[in-house]
């Protein structure tokens, strides 16, 4: 039975992971790579590496040289950062203990530094309700085709003008969850390095 070892945010590094696990001739799969193309954002769900129950111990052992390697690596290179390469690794690092003692965990949620997905989405309500806020003519909204000449619907400038406002208070909404979101973040991640 396979079971899920990491979950990564980033497809390179759940890549680099499964090869080197294939290196040391450790059974792996990699689930959920594509997952975002049916109904979500890129990178919104985690990608998980899967490896059977009978190979977590090593697995783990191989990839927390990997993440050895990286960190030297990162600090050769003068980023001067003490982290890991995917800052989900320590969470799911902990999962093959789980896993071990018979209960399976779900993978945790990607972290990131930066939510841009909430602004985007704030964009997509944005746009529309300008255009609309900037039409000054009826707008016509037209039935399916075979009730064409009954029903013609006729939505004068000042109602669009409110309708728009809709969209226009959801993406300010949608602004102030991303700052907010962005400002817990640092928050997280400033308590986690003074926990170390």
């Amino acid at each position: 039975m396979m079971v899920t070892l990491r979950a990564y945010s980033n497809p390179t590094d759940v890549l680099i992971a499964k090869a080197r696990l294939d290196d040391h001739a450790i059974a792996c799969a990699v689930a959920d790579e594509l997952a975002h193309l049916y109904g979500g954002a890129p990178f919104a769900m985690p990608i998980r590496l899967l490896v059977r129950e009978e190979d977590v111990a090593e697995a783990t052992r191989v990839l927390a040289e990997l993440d050895v390697l990286t960190r030297e690596d990162s600090q050769s290179a003068g980023d001067g950062e003490d982290s890991v390469a995917d800052p989900l690794i320590e969470d799911a690092a902990v999962e093959p203990k789980s896993v071990a003692a018979g209960r399976t965990q779900a993978p945790a949620a990607p972290a990131s530094s930066d939510p841009w997905e909430i602004l985007v989405i704030a964009l997509l309500f944005l746009v529309p309700s300008v255009g609309l806020l900037l039409n000054n003519r009826h707008v016509v909204l037209l039935p399916p085709r075979e009730q064409l000449r009954s029903n013609l619907t006729v939505i004068p400038p000042v109602m669009t003008h409110i309708l728009a406002l809709i969209p226009i208070a959801i993406a300010v909404a949608l602004t102030v969850l991303y700052f907010r979101t962005r400002a817990a973040i640092r928050q997280d991640q400033a308590a986690r390095v003074e926990d170390r």
